[in-house]
C-alpha cells in the first residue's frame, strides 16, 4: 500500500499528495464522503500531517449510521477533522452539490475535493508506479476495481509509455453505464486509445459488500469485487495475471 499506517492503506495518497501540494495557499479542505469509501480517512490523515484544515460531509439516514459510517468517523475523529452531516442524502453528485454551498458558507476560501479524489496527480502518480513495474508481468492481463476510473487511467497511460501491450480489465464496484466509464477512463488516461481494456460489469451495488476470502488486504466494497470477478473468469485471462490493488479495509 502507498499509505503508512496510521494512515488508511489506500493508493490514491500518490495523486492527493502532489495534488494538495500545488494549492499550497487553501489551508481548510473538504470532501463529500460516501457510506463505505475510506478517501475521508486518508484526507483527515494527511490534513493533519500537514497542519491543514478538513471538513467531512458525510449522509445522514434516518435509520441511522450504515454501512461503513461508524469506522468511518472514529477515523475522521482521530484526525480533528470538522464533521457535517448531509442530513436528506440523494444521489452523490447531488450530495457533493449539497456540501460544497455548505463549504462555501462556513469558508468561502475552503475548496471541495472532487468525488473520489480523482485528480490528474493521481493518473500521472499511477503511471509512474506501472512504469516501475518489471515488463515480465504486463504481457498477459491486468485486473482493477474500477470507481472513478483513475486508476485505471494511469494504467494506460503507463502502458503507452511502454512497448507491452496486456489485455485490460475494468471491473465495475457498482452498477454504471459501461460506455460513459469507458469514455472517462480514456479522457483521463489522455491517450490516444486504450488498447485493449474490457470493463466489466457483475452487477454490485455500490455499497454491497463482497466477502470472498483474498491473501493480502482487499477493500471489500471496491477491490475484492475485482479479485472475485477475477477468480471466476481466471480460466478465461491471458497470463500472467496481474491484479492491480488499490486498498484494503483498515481494520
Amino acid at each position: 500500500m502507498a499509505c503508512e499506517s496510521p494512515g488508511p492503506p489506500l493508493a490514491k495518497i500518490r495523486g492527493l499528495v502532489p495534488y494538495c501540494q500545488s494549492i499550497p495557499s487553501i489551508r481548510h479542505l473538504g470532501y463529500m464522503e460516501t457510506s463505505v469509501s475510506i478517501s475521508g480517512w486518508l484526507l483527515a490523515y494527511y490534513g493533519n500531517l500537514t497542519s491543514r484544515q478538513i471538513t467531512i460531509f458525510y449522509p445522514r439516514y434516518k435509520a441511522g449510521l450504515k454501512d461503513n459510517q461508524a469506522f468511518q468517523m472514529k477515523k475522521w475523529k482521530e484526525f480533528g477533522a470538522n464533521i457535517i452531516p448531509i442530513k436528506r442524502p440523494n444521489m452523490q453528485n447531488i450530495n457533493f452539490l449539497m456540501a460544497k454551498h455548505l463549504l462555501e458558507e462556513i469558508d468561502p476560501k475552503a475548496l471541495l475535493l472532487p468525488l473520489g479524489l480523482s485528480f490528474p496527480q493521481t493518473v500521472a502518480a499511477v503511471a509512474r508506479e506501472l512504469l516501475r513495474t518489471h515488463k515480465s508481468f504486463l504481457t498477459g492481463s491486468i485486473v482493477c476495481s474500477v470507481g472513478s476510473g483513475t486508476m485505471m487511467a494511469g494504467i494506460i497511460r503507463g502502458l503507452s509509455h511502454t512497448s507491452c501491450r496486456p489485455d485490460l480489465y475494468g471491473v465495475l464496484a457498482a452498477k454504471k453505464g459501461v460506455l460513459g466509464t469507458y469514455t472517462k477512463i480514456e479522457r483521463m488516461a489522455n491517450c490516444f486509445h486504450t488498447y485493449n481494456l474490457r470493463i466489466a460489469s457483475p452487477g454490485y451495488e455500490y455499497t454491497q459488500a463482497e466477502e470472498c476470502a483474498v491473501p493480502f488486504p482487499c477493500n471489500k466494497y471496491y477491490d475484492r469485487k475485482a479479485w472475485k470477478w477475477m477468480i471466476d473468469h481466471i480460466g478465461q485471462l491471458k497470463e500472467p495475471i496481474l491484479f492491480w490493488n488499490i486498498g484494503g479495509d483498515g481494520k
